[in-house]
């Protein structure tokens, strides 16, 4: 799969569709993985256009619908939308995209927000810009309680970008289904936050087929099913098979198939990819002396599940030894702190 980015150092702005996207502040390297896995998943062209830690500014030759669904999947994002204007905060000049008048023109009404970033925006800023945007699309008045849209605005540079209106910030849509909000919790499931990205750097989408060999309280599978990828999860325990099913049947999830079985025999046959968390320090891992012998024998039974070109993403301690099998190659590598005695990294591997 090649890589469909390359970084425009000339006339930035001059493609009619520029995406914006505010990366979360908690790991928005992983934010920006998860971008560049979805792109490339579903084979759409693109061009990276300036970026810094939290923004990322591309441009696209066209801008399907659909787009938005896709974007909306990726969970270290707070807010993505389509550029249409750029302030200038030397001249104090505002700037309209080539789509802006097209775009807006089934609006009426707007409302304006900041967005503070690295440096807090003064709120004089949202006054100001919304006078020049009624000043500059005619028929667009201010509505601050009711607005037919809403547009956001932030510090890039020397500019401010004020783009549409696609907020993913709000935090409850991971409440409903953090580990001990389920019906079965155990206290190392993983949030629903990063099951959710695990699953976007895999670069699988709807109607394909993933396998978690250590599915635990299905975690990875809720975030799967609920992106309509099929889901098969695989527990050595009994009862952890059991509070897996559970926790799916719960949030009323039906395309996932759960296995009691060891995950070093695995009973299945072809995947579209697979994303896990090793069990560091439970389950299949005791029958091995050392973690180099227990990764070889996972990942020379899970290649046989893989065509060329699919990928492994799995999480392990930081304190495990590197290794990447001979027939796959290290793609991305992102490592997450989560207490003082535990850093686990995680890895996506494709295999040659």
């Amino acid at each position: 799969m090649s890589l469909k980015s390359s970084l425009t150092t000339t006339n930035l702005f001059a493609n009619s569709f520029i995406s914006v996207f505010i990366l979360s502040g908690d790991f928005p390297q992983i934010g920006r993985s998860e971008l560049i896995s979805i792109l490339e998943s579903n084979d759409i062209s693109y061009n990276i256009i300036n970026e810094n830690s939290r923004i990322i500014i591309i441009s696209f030759n066209k801008y399907e619908t659909y787009y938005d669904e896709l974007f909306e999947r990726i969970a270290y994002c707070n807010y993505f939308g389509l550029l249409l204007f750029r302030y200038d905060l030397e001249s104090k000049n505002i700037i309209t995209q080539n789509i802006s008048p097209n775009y807006l023109k089934k609006y009426n009404t707007f409302s304006l927000r900041k967005i503070n970033i690295k440096t807090r925006l003064d709120n004089k800023y949202e006054s100001i810009l919304g006078a020049l945007i009624k000043n500059t699309i005619s028929h667009l008045n201010v509505n601050l309680t009711s607005p037919d849209v809403n547009l956001f605005t932030c510090k890039f540079d020397n500019q401010l970008l004020i783009f549409s209106h696609n907020s993913l910030s709000n935090e409850p849509r991971w409440l409903n289904r953090r580990p001990r909000a389920r019906p079965f919790f155990l206290p190392f499931a993983i949030h629903p936050k990063l099951s959710r990205a695990l699953v976007n750097l895999c670069r699988l989408n709807s109607g394909q087929l993933l396998l978690d060999p250590f599915c635990g309280t299905a975690s990875i599978g809720i975030e799967s099913c609920l992106m309509n990828i099929k889901f098969t999860g695989i527990d050595i325990s009994k009862k952890i098979c059991y509070g897996a099913q559970r926790n799916l049947e719960y949030f009323n999830l039906d395309d996932f198939i759960i296995i009691n079985a060891d995950s070093l025999k695995l009973p299945v046959s072809s995947f579209d990819g697979i994303v896990t968390d090793f069990p560091y320090g439970r389950s299949s891992i005791k029958n091995f002396s050392d973690t180099v012998e227990f990764m070889t024998k996972f990942f020379e039974n899970s290649s046989k599940l893989l065509s060329s070109g699919s990928f492994i993403v799995y999480m392990s301690p930081k304190d495990w030894p590197e290794f990447i099998p001979s027939n796959f190659s290290l793609i991305d590598k992102h490592e997450i702190y989560i207490h003082s005695n535990l850093t686990r990294v995680i890895r996506v591997i494709r295999k040659l």
